[in-house]
């Protein structure tokens, strides 16, 4: 089975889906895209996933840089997920979406000024159980 979580910038939402489903479901393949990474606003990991992929001890269970969303990552999938209903619908603007899909409702970070994720470790710890919660009602 190949799943495709998809968020913004592939930094910080769909990464953090693909290390708890890695975790969760060895075996399996998982691969995480933004529909905007090619921007490569926080490098090829933001510090905020790495904070809490790190806290969990899933950092080794992502991939080691971003992937830009194209035609051909959403065909290869079985099934995709979108992190967020403007994900979604800005994907619709790009590409066509042929395989089945689920649009979660998963927030993005909102980063403090000046602040390290430390700073705001319970937003970013709500965020990873919402995931986690969705990874864990997947029909595998």
């Amino acid at each position: 089975m190949r799943l495709l979580f998809i968020c913004r910038g592939g930094v910080f939402r769909s990464r953090v889906a693909q290390a708890i489903a890695e975790h969760n479901y060895p075996g399996q393949t998982f691969i995480s895209s933004g529909i905007d990474a090619q921007s490569n606003l926080f490098g090829d990991i933001s510090a905020h996933c790495e904070y809490i992929l790190k806290k969990h001890h899933l950092l080794a269970s992502t991939q080691p840089s971003w992937l830009q969303t194209n035609q051909g990552i959403l065909d290869s999938a079985e099934t995709i997920f979108f992190m967020s209903p403007d994900v979604y619908e800005d994907t619709l603007l790009k590409y066509e979406i042929s395989k089945p899909f689920y649009v979660w409702n998963i927030e993005d970070v909102e980063i403090p000024r000046d602040k390290t994720p430390e700073d705001y470790d319970q937003q970013l710890e709500t965020i990873f159980q919402k995931i986690k919660i969705q990874i864990q009602n997947l029909d595998m």
